[in-house]
């Protein structure tokens, strides 16, 4: 039964917690054997996760036998593949619920994900594999990409795998190498409790990204103070933290301590919100464009450049983010690029459905927008001249 809104907290007396709190810590202990496993004996209907898309509609449900049933499939898919306790494994997913299937199935072996996060850039993705020698990378499309782009100078990078379509050849998808993994036990006893579990980079927002490693029982167990106390879980609650895959909050905030309590999972796979809207428009009169068309090429191409750094520079962008935005903690420089990335167009055209939009939103104060036309407020032509140019081929390629 779900708990109510009156159920009692966790912690109602600090002092008494504090001086009767112990968390052990057995010598071997795995998380997905020794929690997801035995939830799943317990109460194998129980809900341990639900996914929703960005509407808010649900796409997936997993009970706790069932998460269980994917992640043997996953972790005898690895095994079958060559992966091996302790082999890092790269893992670069949004908010989807092969996101678990397949960190579960490599940490219930001993391999160690590292998780990353979709703004990673090609260059970002070179540096982890190499510095961890990971020797697989399982991601998403638009990551195959970027894992493509550097997969030649990554040695160790001997498996491939993505979710959705694979970009080029030597990918395989996820949902096919399941296939072949059997739903019976992996092995036992893979793990001591301070085995590395999750290796984890700092987000290199002033210098290059550092390595940290967590422990079976770091996380594994050191969270359920997390979920205990700080967001007051117990079984049956439901529980939604907003968080890309890649961070850590991902790991403390939506798997660990909240299915050792025993509390149902919510992911939301939260893309853009489909409202048009011009964020990077720029705003002259017509009378300064006629009169200085070069200028404007000009500005057009510098801004364009610019946008491919934002793009390919992710450290140099972090410190423009700092600098001029006087942003100094990571969580809002990396808050303002990844809005950066999802919100500014590669090529700078205009929409008619972003102009009318704007429009939408000054009717209620001035009738006139109501009847006007969203093609009279915006001028393609110079964006038109450098695509045909073959600039943005040229600067994208």
């Amino acid at each position: 039964m779900r708990p109510g809104r009156d159920a009692i907290p966790n912690m109602t007396d600090y002092e008494a917690e504090r001086a009767a709190f112990r968390l052990e810590a057995p010598e071997r202990f795995n998380f997905v054997l020794d929690v997801l496993e035995k939830r799943a004996a317990a109460t194998p209907d129980g809900l341990a996760l639900m996914a929703l898309d960005a509407a808010g509609a649900e796409t997936a449900r997993y009970s706790w036998a069932q998460m269980a049933r994917e992640t043997r499939r996953m972790g005898n898919a690895l095994t079958g593949l060559g992966v091996k306790k302790g082999d890092p494994l790269f893992i670069m997913l949004p908010r989807v619920p092969e996101w678990y299937v397949a960190a579960l199935g490599a940490i219930r072996i001993g391999a160690v994900p590292m998780p990353g996060t979709n703004l990673l850039t090609g260059k970002d993705i070179e540096y982890r594999i190499q510095r961890a020698d990971a020797v697989a990378a399982i991601t998403d499309s638009e990551g195959a990409a970027k894992v493509d782009s550097v997969a030649d100078i990554l040695p160790t990078l001997r498996h491939k795998i993505v979710v959705g379509e694979s970009p080029s050849n030597g990918w395989t998808p996820l949902a096919r190498l399941l296939e072949t993994g059997s739903p019976d036990p992996t092995a036992p006893d893979p793990t001591a409790a301070n085995d590395p579990m999750l290796l984890y980079f700092t987000s290199g927002t002033v210098s290059y990204p550092k390595m940290v490693m967590h422990t079976q029982a770091s996380y594994g167990i050191g969270h359920t103070i997390t979920a205990r106390y700080w967001q007051d879980l117990r079984e049956g609650d439901v529980h939604w933290t907003v968080s890309d895959m890649g961070w850590a909050k991902a790991a403390w905030g939506k798997l660990f301590g909240q299915w050792q309590q025993g509390a149902t999972v919510v992911l939301m796979n939260m893309g853009k919100a489909g409202v048009y809207f011009p964020h990077d428009a720029f705003m002259a009169r017509r009378s300064f464009i006629n009169a200085n068309g070069d200028l404007t090429r000009r500005f057009l191409k510098a801004y364009s450049e610019g946008v491919y750094r934002l793009f390919t520079d992710r450290e140099l962008t972090g410190r423009a983010i700092a600098r001029y935005g006087r942003a100094s903690d990571a969580k809002t420089i990396n808050a303002v690029y990844q809005y950066a990335l999802d919100y500014v167009d590669k090529i700078p055209y205009n929409t008619r459905e972003g102009v009318q939009e704007v429009l939408n939103q000054i009717a209620p104060r001035n009738p006139k927008a109501k009847t006007a036309k969203p093609e009279e407020f915006y001028d393609d032509q110079f964006v038109k001249e450098l695509d045909n140019q073959g600039f943005y081929k040229q600067l994208w390629k």
